[in-house]
C-alpha cells in the first residue's frame, strides 16, 4: 500500500510518499480503508521531534474510513461500515476508562503519535476504537476527533458551559479554534475570538464571533475588558500556551475558567499566581476527548447542528505541502488528506 512516512525528524521534506507493507491484524483489530485523514499542528510537532516516537512512522490522528477486515467477531461493526477512529488508545479497564474518561487512561497513547495513523491507504486499529458514522460525510467526520471532540470536552465537559457565558477563543483560524466558536455559538454564548490578520478576523465573524481581536496588533486582555465593561470573559479557550496564558488570565472575570488544551506557541508559560487566587479562577486541562464527547459531536453533526471549516483537501502524496501550510499559518480551518 501507499503511505506517507518519515524516517528522521525534521522539516516537512522528511515526509516521504512510499510503498509500505499492508498492516497485519491481531485479535481484536480492524483494518480500514482510509477515506479522509485530517491534519493537525500536532502532526508537525511529532514530525519535527518535539514528541518522540519510533521511526519510520506514519502520522494521522483524525481518520475516517471503511471497515474492510475484522480479526475478531464484533457486536458493533461489520465489513463495509463507515467509521471514524476514536484517537485515544486506552486499556479499557482502568478506573478512568470504566468511568467514561478514556482520554486520561493510565496507559493512554495517541493514534498517529505512538501508533501508526491515517496518512496511508489502509490503517490497522483496535476495533473497539471505531465509531460508526453512517451517512455522515467523511470530510465532516475527519474534523471531529481533534477539533470538535476536543472543543466539546473543553467547553462543555470541563468548563460546564451552559450558553450564558462570554467565551474568549484564541486562534480562530485553527481547526480547534473554529470548532470552539461553532460549539459556543450553538449553545448560545457570546464569543470573542482572536486571529492574526484582517482576513482571518473576517472569517471568524462569518463563523459567528460577536467580537474579534487581532492578537498581533491589539492588546487582547485590554480589548476583552473594554468589550465586557471590565467584567471579563467567563471562559478563555487557550490552545496556544506560551505567550497567551497570562493574557488569558488577565482577560477572565472573577470565577472564570481557563481551558488549557495545547502548546502550539510553546510549552512553558508564566502567570501571576496572585491573580489566579484573587479572582478564584479555575484552570482545566484538556487532553483529547472522551469517547462520549466524540459520540456527542458525531450526533450533532449528523443532525446538521455543527459543521467544520475545511480550508482545503489534498491528495495524500501532498502531505508535505499540508505541513508547510500549517506551519506558515496561511490557512483557515482544516486541511484534509485523501489517499
Amino acid at each position: 500500500m501507499k503511505a506517507v512516512r518519515f524516517h528522521d525528524y525534521g522539516t516537512p521534506d522528511v515526509l516521504k510518499y512510499e510503498d509500505v507493507p499492508r498492516p497485519i491484524l491481531e485479535k481484536g483489530d480492524a483494518l480500514i480503508k482510509v477515506i479522509h485523514c485530517g491534519t493537525n499542528r500536532f502532526d508537525t510537532r511529532i514530525r519535527f521531534g518535539s514528541f518522540k516516537t519510533y521511526v519510520p512512522h506514519i502520522l494521522g490522528t483524525d481518520v475516517v474510513g471503511e471497515v474492510v477486515e475484522l480479526a475478531s467477531e464484533s457486536r458493533d461493526l461489520k465489513v463495509g461500515d463507515r467509521v471514524v477512529a476514536y484517537h485515544i488508545m486506552n486499556d479499557e479497564n482502568c478506573l478512568h476508562c470504566l468511568s467514561g474518561r478514556q482520554n486520561i487512561c493510565n496507559h493512554s497513547h495517541m493514534l498517529g503519535a505512538y501508533l501508526d495513523g491515517g496518512y496511508a491507504e489502509f490503517m490497522k486499529i483496535r476495533a473497539s476504537n471505531l465509531l460508526k458514522i453512517d451517512e455522515l460525510h467523511s470530510e465532516i467526520a475527519a474534523c471531529l476527533p481533534m477539533n470538535f471532540g476536543v472543543a466539546w470536552n473543553g467547553l462543555v465537559s470541563k468548563a460546564n458551559m451552559n450558553g450564558t457565558e462570554i467565551v474568549l477563543v484564541w486562534g480562530a483560524s485553527s481547526g480547534v479554534g473554529s470548532a470552539a466558536i461553532k460549539i459556543a455559538k450553538l449553545l448560545g454564548a457570546t464569543v470573542i475570538s482572536t486571529a492574526s490578520s484582517p482576513e482571518k478576523l473576517d472569517h471568524a465573524k462569518k463563523l459567528g464571533s460577536d467580537y474579534v481581536i487581532n492578537h498581533r496588533t491589539e492588546d487582547v486582555s485590554a480589548m476583552v475588558m473594554s468589550l465586557t465593561n471590565n467584567r471579563g470573559a467567563d471562559i478563555a479557550f487557550d490552545h496556544i500556551g506560551q505567550g497567551t496564558w497570562s493574557k488569558s488570565i488577565d482577560s477572565l472575570s472573577k470565577g472564570g475558567t481557563l481551558v488549557v488544551l495545547g502548546v502550539t506557541g510553546g510549552s512553558k508559560a508564566e502567570a501571576e499566581v496572585g491573580k489566579v487566587y484573587h479572582k478564584e479562577l479555575t484552570i482545566r486541562g484538556v487532553y483529547g476527548c472522551s469517547k462520549g464527547d466524540l459520540k456527542k459531536v458525531i450526533s450533532l453533526s449528523q443532525e446538521g447542528k455543527i459543521s467544520p471549516v475545511i480550508d482545503k483537501e489534498l491528495p495524500l502524496e501532498r502531505a508535505r505541502e499540508a505541513h508547510e501550510i500549517i506551519e506558515s499559518g496561511n490557512k483557515f480551518g482544516k486541511i484534509l488528506l485523501k489517499p
